[in-house]
């Protein structure tokens, strides 16, 4: 579908309207970095927690912050709500390409009365990271002269 210019960026009146700069950039992700934790997309990976059993860790264990160290040999980089305002360029790539390998879309889950959660027990890593890659490619392609997630591989470039 071919994205919609109104008013202002058709008038060349609207200074955001070709490019975006790392600010606006890293805020767009936080938004869709929201949505897709706020769905159950990182339960598999990160985990979540319960009311009633407390932490329930993920494939990357108890310590995300220790595993994201270990692979991207960064501190400070978890929580990615709480730490990405404060992300250089790198370490928003990084991320993205991180997310990528660990995202995954729940397919099956039970919902949980008392406070209001889904957990889920089925994933299907292939679905979440397209829809993961369709939806930060909206944005990284206004980026500077445009980025892209590849399908083939999760490298930007």
């Amino acid at each position: 579908m071919t994205k919609r210019q109104y008013y202002s960026m058709r008038m060349g009146k609207n200074p955001n309207a070709s490019k975006l700069d790392l600010s606006i950039l890293i805020k767009l992700f936080r938004e869709l970095y929201t949505d897709f934790e706020r769905r159950g997309y990182f339960q598999e990976a990160f985990g979540d927690y319960c009311a009633d059993e407390g932490i329930i860790p993920g494939k990357l264990g108890s310590n995300v912050s220790a595993q994201i160290f270990l692979i991207l040999r960064k501190e400070n980089l978890w929580s990615i709500y709480d730490k990405c305002l404060d992300y250089s360029e790198g370490d928003l790539f990084d991320i993205v390409e991180f997310i990528y390998d660990y995202i995954s879309k729940p397919i099956d889950g039970s919902y949980h009365q008392y406070d209001e959660c889904w957990h889920y027990n089925k994933f299907k890593k292939e679905l979440g990271q397209q829809e993961f890659r369709e939806r930060i490619n909206e944005v990284l392609r206004d980026y500077k002269d445009g980025y892209e997630l590849s399908g083939s591989l999760p490298i930007l470039c």
